[in-house]
């Protein structure tokens, strides 16, 4: 078994080495060394640690986890994706230790793991916990709320304080240095009134008072403000933390810049997912079940796209039969239609995911993306009408083909901007259903033009009698 010390330092220099120890705790697991596989586990820094328990097969987890103190394994929870620490702790970890982990674990990251369980599950732990009374207020609130994601664990100082007894008060706190980056001043009635950093409180005079050299304009939010919302407030304004107040401006508790980023990713990661037709819970090595639960319905949607484009097909059959070769470019439309379109959607659902634009800009958006339909749609339709004219030199047909083309990327740019801005209107998600429609409207039209145009103008082909 490796020296911990020396893991520890090999694991600071390179992933290669992380790896090393992977492989090395599973051969200890599978020898039933439980506690040598613990011991190389606890001399990595608690980040690596999730990640490798993370990454480990459910026999080598399950040891791992049935034998690590409840303080390592709070720590490690703190750095356990939300939808990892669901499937890692199922089944692994008996109710008592789990129940001291989240007591030491953050009284937030304790609410999602309690979140994630089964209300006999959650209530059972909660029972055996110490600081179950604050958690339980935590998980009053939904889980996209900042009240779910705030810490309770902030200090109030009262405004009357000055800078000297204010100082002695911080240092017998007894709170981690992770929530002294700001300090907040409250009034007799523990409303918010004021925000200060900790060097400010050193350098002031003793006898200064709080509330002669705070910061009055506090950024704070609401318990019930949405999660996204907290991130695009602190990035605008460039905090480190943010005050969470009830509705009567009351402190409950802060927010900080680590929670935000984990928040960013996961809003991230949803939306990737939904434009895909796909769900956060879908793992590629997770069950079965919820990838199913997830794609299929949307492969149904996909599946009644195709069979429509198919009956559009099926109306211009005559022509089709008349002159094969239109069937050739068929697939050529409709894939750079549909290319374009995911494009321009993806931009869009981003943007308004970011607020960096609303339904305001949606005249300057529409202006926008024509014009870039408009400018790659002549390119590509120029370089597939030469294409044609080599091939067939028919001037009617390579004309058809790139006019056809043209307007399946205008109506492309037009239905990637519409379709997301539409559906934020009416209250649905742009990232959930803009690409499944935006490629069905795409595909129907542009196979109407342009089999429409063919049917128009068949008797003018080539090879057509």
């Amino acid at each position: 078994m490796a020296d911990v010390a020396g893991v520890a330092q090999i694991a600071g220099n390179d992933l290669g080495s992380i790896s090393a120890i992977q492989r090395s705790i599973k051969r200890d697991v599978k020898q039933g060394d439980s506690l040598g596989a613990v011991a190389q586990l606890e001399g990595l820094a608690a980040p690596e640690q999730a990640h490798l328990i993370a990454d480990l097969d459910e026999r080598s987890r399950r040891a791992i986890l049935g034998s690590l103190p409840p303080e390592g394994l709070a720590q490690i929870l703190q750095h356990l994706r939300d939808d990892h620490r669901e499937v890692i702790l199922t089944g692994a970890v008996d109710v008592d230790r789990l129940a001291a982990a989240l007591d030491g674990a953050l009284p937030n990251v304790a609410a999602d793991v309690l979140r994630g369980m089964s209300l006999p599950e959650a209530t059972e732990i909660m029972a055996r916990m110490r600081n179950a009374a604050i958690v339980g207020d935590l998980l009053t609130y939904r889980a996209d709320e900042a009240g779910s994601l705030m810490t309770p664990e902030v200090l109030g100082l009262r405004d009357s304080l000055n800078a000297a007894h204010a100082l002695q008060v911080v240092k017998s706190s007894g709170y981690r240095p992770r929530f002294m980056h700001n300090l907040f001043v409250i009034d007799r009635d523990s409303r918010l009134v004021g925000r200060l950093e900790l060097s400010d409180l050193i350098v002031a005079a003793s006898n200064a008072k709080l509330s002669d050299f705070m910061d009055t304009e506090v950024v704070s939010v609401l318990t019930g403000t949405d999660k996204e919302e907290c991130a695009r407030l602190m990035e605008r304004y460039q905090l480190r933390s943010v005050p969470v107040v009830d509705t009567e401006r009351r402190l409950q508790g802060v927010i900080t810049v680590e929670d935000l980023v984990k928040v960013a990713e996961e809003e991230a990661t949803e939306d990737m997912y939904r434009l895909v037709g796909t769900d956060g819970q879908d793992r590629p090595i997770g069950p079965l079940w919820p990838s199913i639960k997830y794609r299929f319905p949307w492969l149904m949607v996909q599946l009644a796209s195709v069979i429509a484009a198919g009956m559009v097909v099926g109306l211009f059959e005559p022509a089709i039969s008349k002159l094969a070769i239109l069937a050739v470019f068929i697939p050529i439309i409709v894939g750079q239609a549909d290319i374009a379109g995911v494009q321009t959607v993806t931009v869009v659902v981003r943007s308004l995911a970011l607020q960096e634009v609303t339904s305001r800009d949606a005249r300057r958006m529409m202006l926008r993306e024509l014009a870039l339909a408009l400018s790659q749609g002549i390119a590509t339709a120029l370089i597939l009408s030469l294409i044609c004219w080599f091939w067939r030199e028919d001037a009617y047909l390579s004309t058809i083909i790139g006019l056809s083309m043209l307007l399946s990327l205008l109506i492309a740019g037009a239905t990637g901007v519409l379709v997301p801005l539409g559906l934020k209107v009416v209250k649905v998600d742009p990232a959930t259903a803009s690409a499944v429609i935006i490629t069905t409207i795409t595909d129907l039209i542009g196979l109407v033009a342009y089999l429409g145009m063919a049917t128009l103008f068949l008797s003018y082909f080539r090879g057509v009698g």
